[in-house]
């Protein structure tokens, strides 16, 4: 395992968003005896919440959405033929 600051400074940007890199900073804080480890946390809480949750809620979503409008659309295209019919 290589500290942030010696990766490239791609890397160490992208680091950033990724979460292992907040499991180690709290695996070597539980181990090492760091001071703030709810910082790891609440930020593995973060993209849990902006990677997993969000997605799954927008998906949900638009798959509601989509029956929605598909019942919308049958139940007027019921509306119109029983407009027009000659029974």
């Amino acid at each position: 395992m290589v500290p942030r600051e010696m990766l490239p400074l791609f890397y160490e940007k992208i680091s950033a968003v990724l979460p292992a890199t907040y499991v180690a900073e709290g695996l070597f804080t539980i181990a090492f005896g760091g001071s703030n480890i709810f910082s790891d946390i609440s930020a593995l809480m973060i993209i849990l919440f902006l990677f997993y949750f969000l997605p799954f809620f927008a998906s949900a979503f638009l798959v509601l959405k989509k029956l929605i409008l598909e019942r919308n659309r049958k139940q007027l295209f019921r509306n119109s033929t029983q407009q027009y019919s000659f029974v």
